[in-house]
């Protein structure tokens, strides 16, 4: 009899183990995080707004740089190496010799080609450089004390620029240089004649993605 029950002692032990054994195989691995998307952007939509500074190189004379420029944008960015632009630029350009100010007012749309580096294993920071040009439209108003045209002007504007994404915020510093397709002609003697205004631009962006 004690035979019998030793023999049945060791064949449960055996099960036993079996099924503790068989337990272990099918349990399942601990989750690993996945890591950045190389192509997709989390958060792809950024409203700013910008402040920064304009000097006029050609075209409108009088003008006393730099000039306050200010704006706000909203960029488009399904993908890391490429980014879509909107928004509207302003600025107070100074006269010399006198009090009077022009005001500039504008949009534009540029496309923003780069990529943007993942910093942190998480995604949640990431910088791109890139570069971006497009086209805008330029309206000068006409200053208070004179009579005149609102002269306009289509544009093109290029640079370069640097952003750096932190969670839902950003911030975008970029250089550029804003081309004239055609003159605005004589506006007040603030414009010369025939030649096409031009100007270099420095901007800082502040930002929220979404």
């Amino acid at each position: 009899m004690r035979r019998y029950v030793g023999w049945a002692a060791a064949f449960v032990a055996v099960g036993l183990w079996a099924v503790q054994a068989r337990g272990a195989e099918v349990e399942p691995a601990a989750a690993v995080a996945p890591g950045p998307d190389p192509i997709v952007l989390p958060h792809p939509f950024t409203l700013s707004i910008n402040g920064g500074a304009e000097w006029y190189r050609a075209g409108l004379t009088s003008a006393r740089s730099p000039a306050p420029a200010y704006g706000v944008s909203f960029q488009i960015e399904p993908l890391r190496f490429l980014g879509l632009e909107v928004g509207y630029s302003g600025a107070s350009i100074p006269m010399t010799g006198s009090s009077t100010r022009v005001d500039r007012n504008g949009g534009y749309a540029i496309l923003t080609p780069g990529y943007s580096f993942p910093i942190d294993p998480q995604d949640i920071t990431d910088i791109k450089p890139y570069v971006f040009g497009g086209i805008g439209r330029d309206f000068y108003s006409d200053p208070p004390a004179t009579l005149g045209s609102f002269p306009t002007s289509w544009t093109m504007p290029y640079g370069v620029g640097l952003r750096l994404r932190f969670g839902q915020f950003s911030i975008d510093g970029r250089f550029s240089w804003v081309s004239t397709f055609g003159s605005v002609g004589t506006f007040n003697n603030l414009f010369t004649s025939g030649l096409r205004p031009f100007r270099t631009q420095a901007l800082l962006q502040a930002g929220v993605n979404f």
